[in-house]
């Protein structure tokens, strides 16, 4: 089974790569979605199956890895298919349609200010931040970075600047975006970059970084193929790889999470998923009641409703200090079982596709937010984060 599921697993990617080259642009959510969960397999393949002799996973475990992945393919390609009988989107295999460049910048002009006062409110954010953070490094059971991260995660700490970094984040991604037509100095962009970039040393939390290279590198390059219609170029993408990756054994180093050496330590994020999603929770289907994939609808109902009484997911024990990230199956799994994952990953192809078939119209706002929507993607052979912040601010 193992063979057999990578073999499924490796034609659907290379239908996707095909997709991609005829496209031309490899930014699209299938890409996007499925590129990770390959390479995630292929990490438990060859590093823990074939060479670690790990022993073969529960059947179940592989068949819903391949439900998930195919679900959304399907829900993608059905609304590809919707779209090309109603004449309504063009680009498979064609040019995007051409975007008025006079009239894209003399109706955005007006933001230009609203973004200056974003900018404005997301800085004074990231001070109440600094000074949050300095006293929770400085008091607590470790070193420095031991007790950012203990604040975060241990104690629930709280940033109140946080929500206001969110109008930093957005207007970061609108300046890359308009950075020809309103002149925005590449200094400029470099410092709203670095501060976003930064601010993740507040919790030590990886995620965070990632976020931020995947929004800054995701609005440069969508920007340069369907606004500004120039070739594109990979070395941002490039560059943001080689940062993050020594910002995860940075981070892995100060906060004592190497699990062995480095090497093993990138295996354990990016190949170990699969194996904690069969060892904790393929046994565990729909005990969540809804809690997971429809949290953000379950939060504005318990804010509304005080009395609201909406149980969470319970019966699961995952022993500490062992690897607690299960991929994107997990969420619609443990709510609503193998059925929840289909709907789910289905629905999802299906939303995707048509945001990405505004974006490739040029469309400012569905662009801005489909460059904070490719982490969910990325992050997908990780952890279900459709549910975050970033996909609902």
């Amino acid at each position: 089974m193992p063979t057999l599921a990578l073999i499924i697993m490796i034609f659907i990617f290379m239908l996707i790569l095909l997709y991609s080259l005829m496209i031309k642009d490899f930014l699209n959510p299938l890409c996007v979605f499925v590129s990770p969960f390959t390479c995630s397999y292929l990490t438990y393949y060859i590093y823990y199956y074939r060479i670690m002799n790990i022993d073969q996973l529960n059947k179940n475990t592989y068949i819903l890895f391949l439900l998930g992945i195919i679900s959304f393919v399907i829900g993608y390609c059905y609304m590809s298919i919707f779209y090309s009988s109603n004449i309504a989107s063009r680009d498979i295999g064609n040019k995007p349609p051409r975007l008025n460049q006079k009239l894209f910048s003399t109706r955005h002009l007006k933001y230009k200010f609203l973004v200056e006062v974003f900018i404005l409110i997301g800085l004074i954010g990231f001070c109440i931040n600094i000074v949050q953070a300095i006293n929770f490094a400085l008091n607590g059971p470790g070193d420095i970075f031991f007790n950012l991260r203990y604040s975060a995660t241990v104690l629930d700490k709280r940033y109140y600047g946080s929500y206001l970094l969110l109008f930093l984040h957005v207007s970061t991604i609108m300046l890359i975006i308009y950075r020809k037509y309103w002149n925005v100095s590449f200094r400029l962009i470099f410092f709203l970059s670095f501060i976003w970039g930064v601010s993740f040393t507040f919790t030590l939390a990886r995620t965070e970084m990632l976020l931020c290279m995947i929004a800054i590198s995701g609005s440069w390059y969508l920007s340069q193929k369907y606004i500004y219609k120039s070739k594109t170029n990979y070395k941002p993408f490039i560059l943001m790889g080689i940062l993050f990756l020594a910002g995860f054994f940075v981070v892995a180093t100060v906060t004592n999470k190497v699990r062995g050496n480095l090497v093993n330590t990138f295996m354990v994020y990016l190949g170990y998923p699969i194996i904690s999603f069969d060892k904790y929770i393929v046994d565990n289907p729909s005990v969540g009641n809804g809690s997971i994939v429809l949290y953000p609808l379950i939060k504005i109902l318990s804010i509304i409703y005080k009395n609201l009484n909406f149980s969470t997911p319970g019966g699961i024990l995952i022993p500490p200090g062992v690897p607690n990230v299960f991929s994107a199956i997990q969420g619609p799994y443990i709510d609503f079982g193998k059925y929840g994952v289909v709907f789910v990953f289905f629905l999802l192809g299906i939303v995707y596709r048509i945001i990405y078939a505004q974006v490739r119209k040029g469309n400012i706002w569905f662009m801005i937010y489909y460059c904070f929507i490719l982490f969910p993607l990325v992050m997908s052979f990780f952890e279900y984060t459709f549910s975050f912040g970033h996909v609902f601010f």
